[in-house]
């Protein structure tokens, strides 16, 4: 596994990014059904070590790891089974069209977007 090579490499790759979603089943139907990624794994946990890295105590979580066909970083679903009582995700809130570099040590990014 490349994350676990030693060699002198700060950073070696990204692997995965994990999101909550409040309904797997429908999200699985954009990531699997149009996208094509497959599912790479799922599990249910409770486990501590999820308490201190998502600051939720007494969670428990439904995991479904999505992996790309070609091997690519994949994406993690963390749907939030207990406590079911998050924040509701904010009316005027928008997605990014954006870049994310739209500056980069005061020079113009070329090729990061519009």
């Amino acid at each position: 596994m490349k994350w676990h090579r030693s060699g002198d490499k700060l950073f070696l790759g990204i692997d995965h990014t994990a999101i909550v979603v409040s309904d797997t089943e429908a999200s699985l139907i954009f990531y699997r059904d149009v996208l094509g990624m497959r599912i790479a794994g799922e599990s249910e946990t409770t486990a501590s070590n999820r308490n201190n890295l998502n600051n939720v105590f007494g969670a428990r979580l439904r995991i479904t790891s999505m992996r790309a066909t070609d091997g690519g970083p994949g994406i993690e679903f963390l749907e939030y089974l207990a406590p079911r009582n998050g924040r509701a995700f904010p009316a005027d809130e928008r997605a990014s069209t954006g870049s994310l570099a739209d500056d980069l040590d005061g020079e113009q990014c070329r090729g990061c977007g519009p």
